[in-house]
């Protein structure tokens, strides 16, 4: 795999001619994978086959280790076909990338067991105790997105001393199956993304697979292989950018079926339109819905190479620049939201049919665009204060 193809751009053209010709079978399956509530085996075979869940793997491991950019080009097009699949892409591609923070022999542990792919959940409720050699613990991480189809689930818990004072935050790895399992994803859209809650019961978990994620917010970095750049990506700024990137996609997708349906010669109800792309304001919206979705990808692609240049320079980024990324991520989501509006405006009501594909699309959309770390108010309020030089925190995921 990534020991024959070692430039990022030619592994990127091949991974998209692989989703275009997997495409026509994500969309075909899509409807099935929201009823079964995970991703299509057939489609899974192949993703796996193909190394899409270790884009963000070390090729050291066996992967394939590319930039956010190129990365972004390929789960974008992946979301226009099935957003549940590509959202399970990107977060288990996530849990590569945390992987890659650990020193190597905790890396070699990690992938040697399922593959390596592992989801990862920064939220929860969770107690600690440390213990010779590790940490027991016990709690609930609901979100766990990517969770049906991993081996580990990395999970937030406090690292503690044996007095049981917290001293940082960390990420402990837990094999799948020394965890519970609650089916709790019963939402409106990304039906299939296997979102449900992980549960650990006085798991023990060892030293050497746990890693700071203080330390990670800080650019301290816990693995050797300092030429490896991808793994000191700003920690804050990557996590939202992997949550927000599909939203571009899912965008796009949406407007392909939209503008499918407006060749079939659609008419407009109650005018005198029998075909609806002859209307000057089916037309407008079309055009307004294509520049949003531009103006989306125009941000998420500044974000990101804002922070592949600084990983490349080996530095860390600013505190602005990190602000500045965060909203640029959040305005992602806005675009594309807007831009969903004015299509469901041109498919009419019509589109609502639970057989239309659209309203499945939008779903996925709405939900994914407002997952909590790419609220647009929020990283608003980050931007301004950072602008300002205001010292007050608004969240510690920066």
């Amino acid at each position: 795999m990534s020991d024959v193809i070692t430039s990022p751009t030619e592994t990127t053209e091949m991974l998209l001619e692989k989703v275009r010709e997997l495409g026509p079978l994500m969309r075909e399956r899509a409807a099935d994978v929201e009823k079964t509530r995970r991703l299509d085996d057939e489609v899974v075979r192949i993703i796996e086959d193909a190394g899409f869940w270790k884009m963000w793997r070390p090729r050291r491991t066996g992967g394939y280790e590319l930039p956010l950019h190129q990365y972004a080009q390929v789960i974008n097009e992946m979301a226009r076909y099935c957003p549940s699949t590509a959202w399970v892409t990107a977060l288990l591609n996530g849990g590569d990338w945390v992987t890659g923070m650990f020193p190597g022999a905790a890396q070699d542990k990690i992938n040697a067991y399922g593959e390596g792919y592992a989801c990862v959940v920064f939220g929860g409720t969770y107690t600690s105790e440390k213990v010779p050699g590790g940490f027991i613990v016990s709690g609930k991480w609901p979100y766990a997105s990517g969770s049906l189809n991993s081996a580990w689930a990395g999970v937030a818990f406090n690292v503690v001393d044996d007095e049981g004072t917290v001293l940082d935050l960390g990420l402990a790895f837990i094999p799948m199956t020394e965890l519970g399992y609650e089916y709790t994803w019963d939402v409106a859209g990304m039906l299939a993304t296997g979102s449900n809650t992980v549960v650990a019961d006085k798991v023990f978990v060892a030293d050497d697979l746990v890693v700071s994620m203080g330390g990670g917010l800080a650019g301290n970095i816990a693995s050797e292989f300092t030429d490896e750049t991808l793994y000191w990506s700003s920690f804050g700024v990557t996590s939202t950018f992997n949550v927000a990137v599909p939203l571009v996609g899912m965008a796009q997708g949406l407007y392909d079926y939209v503008r499918a349906g407006l060749d079939r010669n659609r008419a407009i109800a109650y005018t005198r339109y029998d075909h609806a792309i002859d209307s000057p304001s089916v037309q407008l919206n079309m055009a307004d819905a294509a520049q949003l979705i531009d103006t989306a990808s125009l941000h998420l692609y500044q974000a990101t190479d804002v922070v592949d240049k600084a990983a490349a320079e080996g530095r860390a980024l600013t505190y602005l620049e990190k602000a500045k990324a965060r909203m640029d991520l959040g305005y992602v989501a806005r675009r594309t939201r807007e831009a969903a509006e004015l299509l469901l405006n041109v498919s009419g009501a019509g589109g609502f049919a639970s057989s239309n594909p659209i309203q499945r699309q939008w779903r996925d959309l709405e939900v994914a665009g407002r997952h909590g770390a790419t609220n647009y108010d929020i990283g608003r309020e980050i931007y301004s204060k950072a602008l300002l030089g205001l010292d007050e925190q608004v969240t510690s995921l920066l």
